[in-house]
């Protein structure tokens, strides 16, 4: 017969003190064995590191923290726009105080001819930077987390991994303020947005033949509609310099709720976003010999009521872009601790990363409709 002997809180003590550890996990393991057991928590905070002002639990606290902080976060549903950035590749690592500068380079098509001997007329080709603003300073976004003392020994008693907790969302805060501010930035600390640095070309839709004078798709036919959003496909396509369509049609939600309800005909005829995205689906078909690409259309809240004010009120709004990988680039550095301090009977640390905004590559293609 095999019997378990828990480990006294001294014991736990005097191995995280005087423990030599092999490996990262023996480490964490002996730090859990502290922050588990209360009577560990009681010593931990009554005696300090040889040598140092710090608490042994303060000094607990403090080692598990940067382990934390050095594991991936879990990707939350609800962080859409930083989610793919990272799957894009978008996510750009930065340092504080680097100063970016805001220019795109642009691959420049060079002229062809035809070679002959003794001649030094042979073209070249290159890239064109072009700058798109002022220089981008990255700035620190900053949180903190504080734990109470009698908190972590009811922690210890629940067994809830507290400190954990804590970290993880304190990080899901940063990245969720990354989220809400991705499109239209921070000008008060000049820290760009999606929109605010891609600041497309703004045009209204036109007019219903239908219902003369009116340009709101509800007062349009569904046909009327579609023809609105082949039309801004095909006038981004126009604009753009290499002559690519748009990858996507960003709309504000009750626009695209619109689209996602009224049918084309009657009650068995598809919605209209249901037939525009069997139009994509035909045009892009490998099975053509010059498949076109597919645009889509995105719900998009940041665009919610953003478009100029009629009779009515404010109107929605579609905006052409080539959004995806490569397109833009979130400026978001690693996220770094400063050291744990006691005040009293809490335990106080900072959080920070470096953050610089969000800055769209130029897209020629870029339109933003107005009045839909």
């Amino acid at each position: 017969m095999t019997f378990l002997i828990k480990n006294t809180a001294t014991d736990v003590l005097n191995k995280f003190v005087g423990g030599k550890f092999e490996n990262k996990d023996q480490l964490v393991g002996n730090m859990d064995a502290v922050l588990s057991n209360e009577g560990a928590i009681e010593m931990a905070n009554s005696n300090k590191m040889q040598n140092s002002s710090s608490t042994i639990l303060g000094k607990v606290l403090e080692l598990k923290s940067r382990v934390l902080l050095e594991d991936t976060t879990e990707p939350r549903a609800d962080l859409v726009y930083l989610n793919k950035s990272r799957e894009w590749g978008n996510v750009i690592n930065v340092s504080l105080g680097d100063i970016i500068l805001p220019y795109s380079r642009d691959y420049k098509r060079g002229e062809v001819t035809i070679g002959a001997d003794h001649s030094n007329s042979t073209p070249t080709q290159g890239f064109e930077d072009t700058s798109y603003g002022e220089p981008l300073t990255i700035k620190p976004m900053t949180a903190a987390i504080e734990i109470g003392y009698f908190e972590l020994k009811k922690a210890a008693r629940d067994g809830i991994d507290m400190l954990a907790n804590e970290i993880r969302e304190r990080q899901y805060d940063m990245d969720s303020f990354v989220e809400s501010y991705f499109f239209q930035g921070l000008p008060q600390f000049a820290l760009p947005g999606y929109f605010t640095s891609l600041n497309p070309a703004k045009i209204l839709v036109p007019e219903s033949t239908v219902n003369v004078g009116k340009r709101r798709w509800e007062d349009k036919t569904p046909s009327e509609v579609l023809a609105d959003l082949k039309l801004m496909r095909e006038q981004a396509k126009l604009q753009s310099k290499k002559g690519l369509y748009p990858t996507v049609i960003q709309l504000s939600t009750p626009e695209y709720t619109y689209l996602s309800m009224v049918r084309m005909g009657d009650g068995q005829s598809p919605t209209i976003l249901e037939q525009w995205t069997k139009e994509m689906l035909l045009l892009s078909s490998p099975a053509l010999s010059f498949p076109q690409i597919a645009t889509e259309l995105m719900p998009l809240p940041f665009l919610d009521a953003k478009g100029i004010a009629d009779a009515d009120g404010a109107t929605g709004v579609a905006v052409t872009t080539r959004f995806g990988a490569g397109t833009y680039s979130v400026k978001y550095g690693a996220k770094q601790r400063t050291e744990m301090q006691q005040d009293g009977w809490t335990y106080k640390m900072g959080l920070w990363a470096p953050f610089g905004g969000v800055t769209a590559k130029k897209d020629s293609s870029a339109i933003w409709f107005e009045g839909i």
